[in-house]
């Protein structure tokens, strides 16, 4: 299994003005098994660490191109690289009684966009801000989503790890072809504070 693209999403919902403000600082590491290539977003090739900063401005588009961070379900409100971070804004004008009618599902409440990184990448992480607010809503926050293909280029999954808040605290789950995992809560004495979630290829998993 390989990891042919990353993607940054958030979820939109009527009660937020700006719902989520991701702070993705450094890494986002992707592994290679026998070469890594790198983004920071991070990545490895042959047993070179690649890193994509955020201090210097990234390109977007609409659609899938080379070296452009593309739409993934709905367009963010905003989506810039500054100063070693990424910053991902959702807004409530995009949440699904306001968005086009053809975005009116739910599907498209998730927001976010994603870079292609190129095959052999068998790993994935970033370092993503949590914040103590999230903790009073009760809904899926951010998260860190992969698109996983074999060697012959079939796509086999969605590699998923992402923050969700439970109106009373923060918690971490992953997709696992068909249902989320829960990893548990977040103390909150770990909040306010930056923390890496990663995915790794493991055998066939």
């Amino acid at each position: 299994m390989l990891y042919n693209d990353i993607g940054f999403e958030g979820d939109s919902h009527p009660q937020a003005v700006l719902l989520i403000q991701e702070k993705i600082m450094k890494k986002i590491l992707q592994w290679m098994v026998v070469t890594v290539l790198s983004l920071a977003a991070v990545s490895v090739s042959a047993g070179v660490v690649n890193v994509i900063d955020f201090n210097s401005s990234i390109t977007i588009g609409p659609t899938q191109a080379p070296n452009t961070w593309y739409t993934d379900r709905y367009a963010p409100a905003g989506f810039i690289a500054s100063g070693g971070q990424l910053l991902e804004t959702i807004i409530s004008s995009d949440s699904a009684t306001n968005r086009p009618v053809a975005f009116a599902s739910t599907f498209y409440n998730t927001q976010g966009r994603k870079l292609d990184v190129g095959p052999g990448i068998t790993g994935i992480s970033v370092d993503l801000h949590i914040d103590s607010s999230w903790s009073t809503l009760n809904q899926r926050i951010a998260g860190l989503w992969g698109t996983a293909f074999n060697n012959v280029n079939t796509l086999t999954s969605y590699p998923i790890l992402e923050a969700y808040a439970t109106g009373s605290a923060i918690d971490i789950q992953g997709w696992n072809n068909g249902s989320f995992v829960d990893y548990g809560v977040l103390a909150s004495t770990s909040h306010n504070f930056m923390h890496t979630l990663g995915i790794t290829l493991n055998g066939a998993n």
